[in-house]
């Protein structure tokens, strides 16, 4: 109940505005990153921009991660202060990778401490020390769940903007709440769903596969190159095989 009444609190106030014609923004966003925004991608930026709360869902190759760099740029160009996290630590770091600035776990973002007047793990920051950044970008919030989900609302300060980016298609988190689908379920909130793959990635089993899957269709595994590949074994070999994949094959690619 936290989560819902921090978020609907928050959806019902407007930010500060970026710039009185956003379009414009993007477009002067696009060509200093050199760019072709999809219709979608646009829109789910100028969402972004425009609301408190906004969610950004979609498949492997949809252009998730253009988006993020474009808003940070947008963002910080205008003078705001961003920051990017996720759940878990490879998350963070391939964000960082990919957008060339700093990204950290929600954990570090929400200063998560030993507090030894109560004994046990806290976060520095919430409602009485909220965050201090005027938009904050999560992604991967398909593995956020209910208790990491309750601390980051409970941070969250009024006018700040709320972007949530990630799968609704991938596995819930380890943790109790199925937070990202029920927020998209809710229809309560700014979301674009991302449906099409950017020529960038058709080449990509992983993403073909994914998308076919989700639409209903079998894989294709009968290519013998790239990403995406089956393995038939039977009896005792398959523990040997999956062995070999984890030890050998798998952390080469």
């Amino acid at each position: 109940s936290q989560i819902v009444s921090k978020m609907v609190e928050l959806a019902e106030t407007k930010p500060k505005p970026i710039a009185a014609d956003m379009d414009a923004v993007i477009s002067k966003a696009e060509i200093g990153s050199d760019i072709k925004l999809s219709a979608m991608q646009r829109e789910a930026i100028k969402n972004s921009l425009e609301h408190s709360i906004s969610i950004i869902t979609g498949g492997p190759g949809t252009g998730k991660t253009t988006i993020i760099n474009t808003l940070i740029k947008i963002l910080e160009g205008a003078g705001l202060e961003v920051a990017v996290a996720a759940p878990t630590g490879r998350a963070a770091k391939r964000i960082a990778e990919t957008s060339k600035r700093t990204a950290m776990t929600v954990h570090r973002l929400l200063e998560y401490y030993y507090d030894e007047e109560i004994g046990q793990m806290a976060f520095g920051r919430n409602q009485y020390n909220p965050l201090e950044q005027d938009a904050i970008i999560i992604d991967e919030t398909s593995m956020m769940d209910l208790m990491l989900t309750g601390a980051l609302c409970r941070a969250l300060q009024d006018g700040v903007r709320l972007i949530f980016a990630g799968d609704a298609d991938q596995l819930p988190s380890v943790g109790c709440g199925n937070v990202l689908n029920d927020i998209i379920s809710s229809d309560q909130f700014n979301t674009v769903c991302l449906d099409e793959i950017f020529r960038q990635s058709e080449d990509s089993l992983i993403v073909v596969n994914a998308h076919r899957i989700n639409n209903g269709s079998l894989p294709v595994m009968d290519k013998k190159t790239g990403d995406f590949f089956h393995i038939e074994r039977e009896d005792g070999s398959i523990a040997t095989t999956i062995s070999s994949l984890i030890t050998k094959r798998l952390p080469k690619t």
